[in-house]
């Protein structure tokens, strides 16, 4: 007959919690860090994509005032911009928003949640661990 031992390895409730909380605050902490860095990306990329619109905007105005300046009859004379007789300026507006140029090219956003993704995460934790405790807890009462 083999003579059963009891030997304390099947583990305490709070070594338990303690590491399902662990597990729950990286798994939160990194699907946090996550989310802030995409949305600084999609930031830094609509700030690029203003920048450059609006850099094509003023070569594109430059390159149309220097046209229509380099044709007239005072060589000697800094040319001053247009106007038309109701006072609205005749060049285009090159104030531009990011919000407005990036717009137009963002795609929306589908899909789950990232709130969502982590209550999943988090159940799926909490549940793992709650079969862990209870399997070790199954095994210590056998082996007495």
């Amino acid at each position: 007959m083999i003579s059963l031992k009891r030997t304390n390895q099947g583990g305490s409730v709070q070594t338990f919690f303690i590491i399902g909380l662990l597990l729950v605050l990286v798994t939160i902490g990194a699907a946090r860090y996550v989310e802030l860095r995409g949305a600084q990306v999609r930031r830094d990329q609509a700030i690029a994509q203003a920048e450059k619109q609006l850099k094509t905007d003023q070569a594109s105005s430059n390159s149309g005032s220097t046209a229509t300046n380099s044709g007239g009859t005072n060589s000697g004379q800094v040319a001053a911009p247009s106007s038309s007789s109701s006072g609205t300026s005749s060049q285009p507006s090159t104030t531009t928003t990011p919000s407005a140029v990036a717009g137009s090219s963002v795609l929306p956003t589908t899909g789950p949640s990232t709130t969502s993704i982590i209550n999943i995460v988090f159940i799926g934790l909490l549940s793992a661990v709650t079969a862990a405790y209870l399997a070790s807890r199954r095994q210590l009462a056998r082996s007495l």
